[in-house]
């Protein structure tokens, strides 16, 4: 199973952290520092990781707020979306609809776009969005709006800082052994 596979499985709930911990142990630079440890260095390289995710969530609590409102409206306005498809089909003014449902959603993806945009610096951002946006309208019945697309962009991007900040900060302290390091190494030589 693939890490985005691993992330399209994460669901909103308590242990929201916890599966965070567990996505971002699977990266393979994560999976390197822990293999390649001592087993003294485990424990605090696991309080580390833990850090990093924490810190990164809460600094990401208004992205993932906004995409979870993109996400909630999206899933709210499906039964309008399919009550458009069944209009179209019988009476042709399900377009109309389909429109005036979209016109509804824009505000909250607007914002989530440029939120996201802004705050990951991934300038493609509304390009993509916008291509997503085209290909949910073409598709019958919103079902491209039933799949948390916006929660799982911003859960991915902060399990990605997490472990970026992480695996740099590890590296970081490898270049620059502390002290306690070189006290360390010479107490081993001994």
């Amino acid at each position: 199973m693939s890490l985005e596979d691993k992330i399209d499985k994460t669901k909103t709930r308590n242990n929201k952290l916890e599966d965070y911990l567990a996505i971002a142990k699977e990266y393979s630079d994560v999976k390197s520092i822990f293999n390649s440890a001592n087993p003294k260095e485990l424990s605090s390289l696991e309080k580390r990781l833990v850090y990093h995710v924490e810190e990164v969530s809460k600094e990401n609590r208004k992205l993932r707020y906004f995409a979870k409102t993109a996400d909630t409206v999206d899933r709210v306005l499906v039964p309008i979306d399919a009550l458009a498809d069944a209009a179209g089909i019988l009476t042709g003014i399900g377009y109309g609809i389909s429109v005036s449902k979209e016109l509804l959603e824009a505000p909250f993806k607007i914002a989530n776009t440029l939120y996201y945009t802004a705050k990951t610096k991934e300038y493609l951002t509304p390009m993509k969005d916008l291509g997503y946006e085209l290909l949910s309208f073409v598709i019958p019945g919103s079902l491209l709006d039933l799949t948390n697309r916006y929660i799982k962009r911003a859960d991915k991007y902060t399990i990605k800082e997490a472990v970026r900040r992480f695996v740099k900060e590890v590296k970081d302290k490898k270049e620059k052994p502390t002290l306690v390091d070189i006290a360390e190494e010479f107490r081993q030589a001994a």
